[in-house]
């Protein structure tokens, strides 16, 4: 008992010690730092998430500008390709017009000259074997730039690990600053700036993931487009020349009709292919679009609808709310990039829409040249085997058919020339007109707020490094 009453005035005595030794006051200054050091990680935590999402920014150019590149020299060949085919496809028909109308009263006279029955067949087997090749040339080369892709880190997988693992860190910090500031010791004006600062950074994480993910989903539209294209294309030219052409060529050589109507059930394949084209490009790129959204929610959650104007409207709250604390002032070195995101993401989305409806119209219009480049020849493929497999028999009038056959075929083949040239031209007066938007348009690495952005970036790593 005595030695605990003798502690208790030892300590009692040594108090005043204590305190005139400045030990509470140095405990009482280490709380302190403690506190500050607290909002010193919020502002670091806020200058993190900034630079993940300007991070997040760039990749999404970044993915776009790659996707896209080499698409218009793409177009200019496949352009050329179509009106070569068409042209020469052109010829062949207007010869098989010519000559089927002209013996077809006189077909043992006609049979004299197969040379020129065969011409025309001849011709248009050319066409078709001539587009065939060259689009499963460009589909080769889309296998290997795949690769190269690949190989260089833009496959559609390494894309998403990257925009994952940068959402991680995002909502990582997010989250940190959040309990931050819970636990600080803020007057209630920079409290309630803070959370308006969070709110800012929230709405740029949404809208940077929406925009990922609406670019990774056109993405994989267009390879679908892309990889449906070229095995169209191959199948109409396959089924036109293998039976079509081929077999009526034989035919009369053979002097077989029926062989000739085999040649029939070749184009009409041939056009019912081109005709539903557009259901099966573009019925496959939804369709691959749709089950992409499905998986990227998985994968990078489920993204809250927002537009430009949400962020702008909170950014314009922020700058609002001015107080003379310190964080106020280190709050200030990001007020830059709160002032550049919303016009950037505001010039984004206006870009998309804006494609977003030039991709419908081209839709529409695939709908209404498709069935135009493709119902006469339908048409014509039924005519040539009703010839061969009815008429076989009566060669007037089959020759008389297949005469028939081949006018209505040259409002398809007509058709088709005119439309690729007109289609040309249209796409080379866009280039010209959106020739700068590949380095300062919305997605262009020269763009303003975005070039404006990484220095701001740039700058606050060089600062952590002094």
């Amino acid at each position: 008992m005595r030695s605990i009453l003798t502690k208790a005035l030892l300590s009692a005595s040594m108090l005043p010690f204590l305190l005139q030794s400045g030990a509470i006051q140095e405990t009482l200054a280490a709380e302190e730092t403690a506190v500050l050091r607290g909002s010193a990680s919020m502002d670091d935590l806020g200058m993190q998430i900034v630079k993940k999402e300007i991070e997040l920014l760039s990749l999404n150019s970044d993915f776009r500008n790659h996707y896209m590149q080499g698409n218009k020299w793409k177009k200019r060949r496949l352009k050329l390709y179509e009106m070569a085919a068409g042209g020469v496809a052109n010829a062949g028909d207007i010869t098989l017009i010519s000559q089927f109308w002209h013996y077809y009263r006189n077909p043992g006279a006609g049979l004299k000259h197969k040379g020129s029955l065969e011409s025309g067949a001849i011709t248009v087997m050319v066409a078709y074997l001539s587009l065939g090749g060259l689009y499963a040339a460009e589909g080769l080369n889309d296998l290997f730039q795949d690769f190269r892709s690949a190989r260089k880190g833009w496959s559609s997988k390494s894309v998403l690990q990257k925009a994952e693992t940068l959402k991680n860190e995002i909502d990582a910090a997010i989250s940190a600053r959040k309990i931050a500031l819970q636990n600080d010791n803020s007057s209630p004006d920079e409290k309630r700036m803070l959370e308006q600062e969070n709110k800012v950074l929230q709405d740029c994480r949404d809208l940077s993931l929406l925009e990922f993910s609406k670019l990774y989903i056109d993405a994989r539209k267009k390879r679908i487009a892309r990889d449906v294209t070229t095995v169209g294309t191959i199948a109409v030219c396959a089924t036109g020349a293998f039976p079509g052409a081929l077999a009526v060529t034989r035919g009369i050589q053979e002097v077989n009709l029926k062989m000739i109507g085999g040649g029939g059930i070749g184009f009409l394949i041939s056009g019912a292919t081109l005709a539903g084209a557009p259901l099966l490009i573009h019925g496959g790129a939804a369709a691959g679009g749709a089950w992409t959204k499905h998986n990227l929610s998985k994968t990078l959650g489920e993204i809250q609808c927002k537009v430009a104007s949400n962020l702008e409207s909170d950014t314009a709250s922020l700058l609002a709310m001015k107080t003379d604390t310190a964080s106020s002032s280190q709050l200030s070195s990001r007020m830059n990039a709160y002032k550049s995101m919303p016009s950037l993401f505001a010039e984004r989305q206006d870009f998309l829409e804006a494609e977003h409806r030039k991709n419908k119209r081209d839709t529409i219009e695939d709908f209404i040249t498709y069935a135009i480049e493709g119902g006469p020849q339908i048409a014509w493929g039924t005519l040539v085997a009703r010839a061969g497999y009815r008429y076989n028999r009566n060669a007037s009038k089959a020759f008389k058919l297949i005469a028939e056959g081949a006018t209505v075929n040259e409002v398809a083949w007509g058709s088709w020339l005119l439309n690729k040239t007109q289609g040309s031209i249209r796409d080379e007066l866009y280039n010209l007109k959106h020739r700068f938007d590949s380095t300062s348009g919305a997605f262009g690495k020269d763009n303003k707020s975005l070039v404006q952005l990484k220095l701001l970036g740039a700058s606050a790593n060089l600062g952590n490094a002094q």
